[in-house]
């Protein structure tokens, strides 16, 4: 697991399109592909915090997650 802090952190882990990232927030924590396309919206948004993961059995362990309705992560 690797905690996402920076623009710049956020930019190499979508253009490697490799891994999951999950969006945390009051409300959810929410299991993406890297390549999903609604990440971009969601970093700009306050009270979000974002995990990147190799695998998704990893970021299941480690979050009570929920699947992204766009990408569908498997």
């Amino acid at each position: 697991m690797t905690k996402i802090e920076t623009v710049m952190e956020f930019k190499n882990v979508i253009q490697t399109n490799f891994g999951f990232i999950v969006v945390s927030n009051e409300q959810s924590n929410t299991v993406h592909q890297s390549r999903c396309s609604t990440l971009n919206d969601k970093f700009a948004e306050v009270g979000n915090t974002f995990h990147w993961f190799a695998t998704i059995a990893l970021a299941e362990k480690s979050f009570k997650t929920t699947a992204c309705d766009t990408c569908k992560p498997e």
